[in-house]
């Protein structure tokens, strides 16, 4: 399963991320949203039959072409430190 975080087509900067499935390859990728509030963390923590569902049922949705949309980091660290 390959997951992204990502900005929907046409959004606006300040737009929440939202998290997709990946499906395809080359110009035939696509994204397929979780749906809205769904976070990379809480996925990933999830049980793996509960992801399975959840990926299973964002297959199902339309997605977005891989060019349409804007990539974003997987993950936003909670704190950062300078040793």
């Amino acid at each position: 399963m390959r997951l992204c975080a990502f900005r929907d087509p046409g959004g606006a900067p300040a737009a929440q991320p939202r998290i997709g499935l990946v499906l395809g390859t080359g110009s035939q990728t696509t994204i397929h949203p979780f749906p809205g509030g769904t976070s990379m963390t809480a996925l990933l923590a999830d049980s793996e039959d509960a992801r399975d569902a959840a990926a299973d049922e964002a297959a199902g949705a339309d997605g977005h072409p891989l060019r349409d949309v804007q990539l974003l980091p997987p993950v936003y660290p909670v704190a950062m430190r300078d040793l």
